[in-house]
Formats: structure tokens, sequence, C-alpha cells
């Protein structure tokens, strides 16, 4: 395992307390949350000269430009169990039962990829053992993972809870690119969302982001007010860059639903230099006062394989 440096964490911290209706304090806050994008892409031999060119181009042929690299999975290992967030939302997580399609050539299942190290899903092996995780049935590359101190949810397959990941649907693209799992935690209801918005520059795609935000606004807005909501992920735009209807429609998202929109990092995309991973919250469940930032995961590493940065708050 790397050593990871000091960081900036999400904290929505158990000694954190949530007030009551007379002001009063009566119930601890919700844990913590963080968001990392853990995919690769081949444009990462714009920044770095390792892995190679055919390394990457197996990360993107056979992996879907998932977390492909068993090394780089250390990596997050190591920051997920050094910075224990409370909360946690994973895009662009490998899908381990994909290694057994027979079409798959030999060379991607060996090692260094993570194929290599055998059957059980990635999610289990970043993640504490005593962790409870859940993937969106759609789309298993988003996913939701906390500690036991948040909240024991119930009808899981172990620490798999992916079957209360519900995936949110929208016109374009696959279910599952926004989805969410609503919790019961010491501090009331909560609903925490995945996001993992359709990618791309052109109109299409941005009109695809906009139907996803939408969908996600109009359920969200349904839930009782007084439902606390983490949003976090790869919303693949940058509402303070961007002109564009899918900004309008973020705007839209976070003023629609009184959402908080957490910053105070500069980017979080090491290739366009924007910010393209955010967190949103509400509710008494979630602290007040959080200061952000974001740092890649493998900034001191030889082999450099995350385009996007692991963002926190604290």
């Amino acid at each position: 395992m790397r050593a990871v440096v000091s960081s900036m964490v999400i904290v929505l911290c158990a000694a954190c307390q949530a007030p009551d209706e007379t002001g009063g304090v009566s119930v601890p806050a919700v844990l913590s949350l963080a968001t990392q994008n853990a995919g690769t892409t081949t444009y990462l031999d714009l920044v770095a000269d390792s892995p190679s060119e055919d390394v990457r181009q197996i990360c993107s042929d056979w992996y879907g430009n998932n977390l492909c690299l068993a090394g780089t999975e250390d990596q997050l290992a190591d920051a997920v169990a050094q910075e224990a967030p409370g909360l946690l939302f994973l895009q662009e997580v490998w899908d381990q039962a994909s290694c057994d399609d027979d079409h798959r050539p030999g060379e991607a299942d060996l090692a260094p990829f993570v194929c290599s190290l055998g059957s059980e899903r990635q999610p289990a092996r970043v993640l504490p053992t005593d962790w409870w995780w859940g993937c969106a049935g759609g789309y298993p590359d988003n996913c939701i993972a906390f500690p036991p101190t948040l909240a024991t949810p119930t009808g899981c397959d172990g620490q798999d809870c992916s079957a209360m990941v519900v995936s949110n649907s929208a016109p374009c693209g696959p279910d599952g690119r926004i989805a969410y799992w609503e919790l019961d935690t010491a501090a009331g209801s909560l609903v925490a969302v995945v996001v993992h918005t359709n990618a791309g520059a052109f109109e299409d795609d941005a009109a695809c982001r906009v139907q996803q935000l939408e969908s996600i606004q109009a359920v969200l807005a349904a839930l009782p007010s007084d439902t606390s909501i983490a949003m976090a992920g790869d919303f693949n735009l940058d509402p303070q860059v961007y002109e564009s209807a899918d900004a309008s429609a973020f705007e839209a998202l976070v003023s629609g639903l009184g959402l908080t929109w957490l910053g105070g990092y500069d980017e979080s995309h090491r290739i366009s230099h924007v910010k393209l991973d955010h967190l949103l919250v509400r509710g008494a469940a979630v602290a007040a006062g959080l200061e952000c930032g974001a740092r890649y995961l493998d900034e001191d590493e030889t082999d450099v394989m995350l385009d996007h940065a692991w963002v926190m708050c604290r």
C-alpha cells in the first residue's frame, strides 16, 4: 500500500450535533462525505509518460474507462482507510463480473489489471470490511458507501446493498448515471445521491445532462422538506465556466432543492483544469461550515492513472 498524505475530507461528523425544532441540540449529525471518480482515460498521456500507452489502451478498450489497475485500486483503498469518510461516492468503479466475458483477451485479465485479483467485487476490496456499500443496478460504475457508524441498512447481501440503491432514469443515457439510496440515520432521514452525468462537450451531451439533472430534481423535490440530502460525484460540467443549458440546470437543482453547493477548491480534473466534481448538501443531518479541497491520489506517483481528484471537505 502507498502512503497517503493528509488531505481534505467532507466531515459530517458524529461529534457535530443537529438542532431540534426549538434550536437546542438533539441527535448527532451524520458522519462524513467524499467523492472520487476512480476511472482512467487514454488522454492521461498528456500529463504523464507512464504507464505505457498500451496499458492505458487496454484500460480503455477492456475496462470501459473504469478503475482498471491493481496499483491504482490500492491507492484508493489507502485513501479511504486513512481519511475514513463517513459517506463516500465513487464513480467509474469496475464491475468484476465483466472479467468473465468470453471475448476478453487474456492479457487484459493478467497483472497489472484488476481482473487478475479474483472474483470479489471491487468495492469489497477498496472499502474496509465492515462498511456497507451499493452500486447502481443499471450502471454499476456508480457506488455509494459508508461505515456502520452512519447507518445499518437491511436487506443486503452481506455488505453489498446494491439492491437498496435506486437507479434514477432519464430520457437519455443508461439508468443509474444518477442513483440514490434512502438511509435512516441517527439524525433522521438522509438521501445519498451519487452522480455521474453524461460526458462530452457537444450540444447533445449537454442536453442529456439537463435531462438527467431535471429527472433527479423531480425525484428529490417530492421528498418531505425535512429530508436531508447529500449529493456528490462527477457532474461533467463546471457551472462557473460553462455557459450552457446544463449549467443552468445545475443552478436550478441547487436553488430548487435548497442545496448548499460546497466549494473551496480550484479544480478537480487534471486535464481540463476545471471543477467537474461537486458536493451538494441539505438538512439537519449535515454539519455546517464545511471547508473543502481536492487532491490527486497519484500526484506523487510514477504511474498517473486518475484524471479526477479526490474531493473532500471538513
